[in-house]
């Protein structure tokens, strides 16, 4: 139970940071979308149709090696891994800010609300600020009528899909249920993405076969879709349990970098040895820098800013590394195009809570080296002495 008592920690000082920034009105709105998730929501798990795929294996998730805060160590253990599912909602209605599934009076199709139930009042919250109460009341009670529709569709719309750590591991795993539902029934069901996806949400479709014919951005406008299409949702979140998803991991990997030539890195310096900057972000960067660089450049380490890279750069300079050292961030996300590399994870000391990589790197079959580096407010300093300790670095 201790990293449940530690993430309900987590999640009051992530509302303070919110209340910092928007005050009261972040608390009206949180204390209304937990009343609304009480009294006005249910989960409808009763699908008209369900197939599932996969396998059933477990999966064991060790230590690794080098410096494990305790969150992390506390995910360490065997998991059972069931085969996965995708489902068939009829006549169902996308209402509000994240297309939200509703198949009736305050009946939600989980999946639609970022996986997982403990993501209802995060969800409901934003659609209070942008939709406002009374529409998001409406919604939620199913009295809003259509004013589109659709005969078969999928929501990629939901909350935190937006982010790129969310939409590669979560977001674009879920294709392979659309296509296991279209080999199934012969059905190929529209994509329905936020509005004005990021280029690289479309590069990354693009690279698993999905061009601009398939999707359409979501609009808010209430929506009938006569056959909605509900992938499992492989949530992760910081707060939540989440088992791992090898399958889904392996399955990415190989369709992206079957799709994409190595040429994309022509007018780039290519190694297989990544140091993975942070320098263009406003928090977790390694302040000494350059200091890391002066050690790990004579091994053949280059540094990247992946922000300067596509999509496709991304996934082809991943796809031939071997050694990956990052901060802890989205960037790291990119692990998932390697086969059998090792991760060094540069970690804040004072922010722990987020083992997302060190499960990633173990269910992509890399080893893990965590490193737990000085925390200077945001940012941090790492101890040159720890990396050349690595037997890798010697």
């Amino acid at each position: 139970m201790d990293w449940y008592l530690r993430a309900r920690e987590n999640i009051h000082k992530r509302d303070l940071r919110e209340f910092a920034v928007d005050g009261t009105r972040f608390v009206t709105r949180r204390t209304i979308a937990r009343v609304l998730v009480s009294l006005l929501t249910e989960v409808d798990t009763n699908p008209d149709q369900e197939f599932r795929y996969g396998s059933t294996s477990s999966t064991t998730i060790d230590s690794g090696s080098g410096e494990l805060p305790d969150p992390y160590r506390e995910r360490t253990g065997t998991y059972e891994n069931p085969p996965t599912y995708v489902r068939e909602f009829e006549n169902v209605r996308l209402v509000g800010t994240y297309a939200l599934g509703v198949t009736g009076p305050k009946s939600v199709i989980t999946e639609t609300a970022g996986g997982n139930i403990h993501l209802f009042w995060p969800t409901l919250s934003g659609m209070i600020k942008k939709d406002g109460l009374r529409d998001t009341f409406k919604a939620l009670l199913d009295q809003i009528e259509p004013t589109q529709e659709y005969d078969y569709a999928v929501s990629l719309a939901s909350f935190n899909v937006e982010n790129y750590y969310h939409w590669v591991i979560e977001h674009l795993p879920q294709l392979r249920g659309v296509e296991h539902y279209t080999a199934q029934e012969g059905v190929s069901p529209v994509l329905i993405l936020p509005q004005n996806p990021p280029n690289w949400m479309i590069e990354s479709l693009a690279v698993c076969g999905y061009d601009k014919d398939d999707w359409v951005e979501w609009t808010g406008e209430p929506t009938q879709v006569n056959h909605l299409i509900v992938p499992e949702h492989p949530f992760r979140s910081m707060e939540i349990y989440f088992p791992p998803a090898i399958e889904n991991c392996r399955w990415l990997r190989d369709r992206t970098t079957s799709n994409v030539d190595t040429k994309v890195l022509d007018n780039i310096n290519v190694s297989p040895y990544l140091y993975i900057s942070r320098e263009d972000a406003n928090s977790r960067r390694v302040l000494n820098r350059d200091e890391i660089l002066a050690e790990l450049r004579p091994l053949g380490f280059q540094s990247y800013v992946l922000s300067d890279l596509s999509f496709r750069q991304q996934v082809a300079l991943f796809s031939q590394a071997e050694i990956i050292v990052a901060p802890h961030g989205a960037g790291a996300t990119n692990m998932v195009f390697a086969t059998g590399a090792v991760f060094v994870e540069l970690i804040h000391s004072g922010n722990t809570r987020g083992a997302h990589y060190f499960l990633l790197a173990q269910e992509c079959g890399h080893e893990y080296i965590g490193i737990l580096c000085e925390p200077v407010e945001t940012d941090m300093k790492m101890n040159i002495g720890d990396l050349i300790d690595i037997p890798i670095f010697n």
